[in-house]
């Protein structure tokens, strides 16, 4: 009898990436920890909008610049992949996709209507494609790991970042951000 992929276990390291990953996108821009160089939770939502809505508007000047905003850059997308390899097992190739884009625009909608780093067309286009490469290494590896096998990497893999995930957790209880709000105009 052939092993199946436990589901249960992939919704567990999908929850634990979660919240690892709203931490390091949303909490990451406080008064306590400086790690977002567009921080200004007083701009509106229409500043902020017109900011980032011209998708790569500042890449040469990100490529000069280098630092934060190019480890930024290139971990939207790394950021993404594990996303885009889980779905894959819970739903279908075409359904995966499209939820990791829609959770990409979700996440910069938050980050425009709280202020709490900065929307980015950029960040949406860079967030889908490293989704959309997870679902395709999926594809890619999936005929050479066996259930059983994916079965145990969910399983160490939740086990080995929930206390990261806690971390994340305690972490914003004890420093939560200030919420500004971001008025329209």
């Amino acid at each position: 009898m052939k092993t199946q992929v436990n589901k249960n276990r992939i919704i567990f390291l999908l929850g634990v990436y979660f919240v690892i990953l709203l931490w390091f996108v949303l909490m990451k821009c406080n008064d306590v920890v400086r790690l977002c160089p567009e921080w200004q939770p007083h701009r509106t939502i229409v500043q902020h909008f017109l900011d980032g809505a011209v998708p790569f508007r500042n890449f040469e000047k990100l490529l000069q610049t280098g630092g934060m905003e190019l480890v930024i850059f290139f971990a939207n997308f790394v950021l993404f992949m594990p996303m885009g390899f889980l779905f894959p097992y819970l739903m279908g190739k075409g359904k995966s996709v499209a939820l990791v884009f829609a959770a990409a625009l979700a996440i910069e909608l938050c980050q425009l209507f709280t202020g709490w780093g900065g929307y980015d067309t950029t960040d949406v286009i860079m967030t889908f494609l490293g989704g959309a490469f997870g679902v395709w290494l999926h594809s890619a590896l999936h005929a050479e790991l066996s259930n059983r096998t994916v079965n145990k990497i969910a399983l160490w893999m939740g086990v080995v970042f929930l206390p990261l995930a806690v971390f994340a957790i305690a972490h914003t209880v004890v420093n939560f951000p200030p919420i500004y709000p971001t008025s329209l105009w």
